[in-house]
C-alpha cells in the first residue's frame, strides 16, 4: 500500500508515515503554502481495513467516532471518502496537494500518480 499524489514534487521527506496518520486524523498540514488534502479511499474493503489497522491504528468504528468527535469538538472537515476508483483517481489529479492511499500495483499502472512512500507491505492471506 502506498501513499500516492498528482502533485508532483511531494516526496517522502515531506510526508512520511507518522504525517499521514496526523494528515487523516484531521490536523493540517501544509506542503510549500499549500494544504495537503486527504481522500479516503474507500474502494475496497480489504485496503481500507489495513490502512486503519497498520497506518491510522484504530478500527473503523474508533475511526468513525473520532472523526466525529474532533469535528464537532475543534470544527473543520472530515477527510471526503470516495468508494469508486475512477472517481478517486480523478480527484486526486484534479486538486494539488491532494494524496490518497492505494495498492501499489494499482498506483504504478495509473498514469499521472506519483508514489509519495509506502505505508505497508505485506502478505494477503
Amino acid at each position: 500500500m502506498v501513499l500516492v499524489t498528482a502533485t508532483s514534487g511531494i516526496t517522502a521527506a515531506d510526508i512520511d508515515r507518522d504525517t499521514v496518520r496526523k494528515l487523516y486524523l484531521g490536523r493540517p498540514i501544509i506542503w510549500e503554502n499549500q494544504r495537503v488534502t486527504p481522500i479516503v479511499n474507500r474502494s475496497e474493503d480489504l485496503l481500507y481495513e489495513i490502512f486503519l489497522q497498520n497506518v491510522i491504528h484504530m478500527s473503523d468504528s474508533h475511526y468513525e467516532r473520532y472523526m466525529l468527535s474532533t469535528v464537532f469538538r475543534l470544527g473543520g472537515k472530515r477527510p471526503r471518502s470516495i468508494t469508486d476508483l475512477d472517481s478517486l483517481i480523478n480527484a486526486v489529479k484534479s486538486r494539488p496537494a491532494t494524496v490518497t492511499f492505494m495498492w501499489e500495483s494499482t498506483a504504478l499502472a495509473t498514469p499521472g500518480l506519483h508514489i509519495i512512500t509506502e505505508l505497508w507491505k505485506g502478505e494477503l492471506r
